[in-house]
């Protein structure tokens, strides 16, 4: 009986402790960054064709997308695109180029767009018209300090790179 009595005794115990809960506060889950706005940008597709007849360029659409830091769309800033040499850039250099332009105009080998109600930017980018020894470019998306297009790496930005591919092979 002593066994039995002690059994029971070293259950209840046992037990008592295991179901007394304490108020304990879940974590925060919202992401941490120390930036203000988030920058995702994107190629489609991201490998352009280069035919080298001189006259026809392949084109690919160019998404940016602006958040803040918990994931809301980010409506009416301005993002500034500028284009890189992709092997200097694998290098940690960063020479920009001008093999292609955006939205059609030849002029444009930088862009500045706002974002918009979506806090999405889209673009056209279209490629080179020969291959030389470039094989790619490499696309900085930032968000412009104070609404200039000013350089400054301390705005948040994505790298998108763009693969060109010697469509005669």
């Amino acid at each position: 009986m002593n066994k039995t009595a002690t059994l029971i005794l070293c259950l209840v115990l046992v037990f008592s402790f295991a179901c007394k809960r304490t108020a304990v506060e879940d974590p925060d889950v919202s992401p941490v960054t120390t930036f203000e706005y988030v920058v995702e940008g994107s190629a489609n597709p991201s490998i352009i064709e280069v035919y080298g007849d001189g006259y026809t360029r392949d084109t690919c659409e160019i998404v940016i997308k602006v958040s803040d830091n918990v994931g809301n769309p980010v409506t009416g800033r301005t993002v500034y695109l500028e284009q890189f040499h992709m092997e200097d850039f694998e290098l940690g250099l960063f020479s920009r180029v001008d093999y292609g332009f955006f939205d059609g105009d030849t002029t444009a080998i930088t862009a500045i767009r706002t974002t918009n109600a979506l806090g999405i930017v889209k673009l056209v980018y279209w490629g080179p018209l020969t291959i030389g020894s470039q094989y790619g470019v490499v696309l900085r998306a930032m968000i412009a300090k104070d609404e200039q297009t000013q350089e400054d790496v301390t705005q948040p930005y994505d790298y998108i790179h763009i693969t060109f591919f010697d469509a005669r092979d």
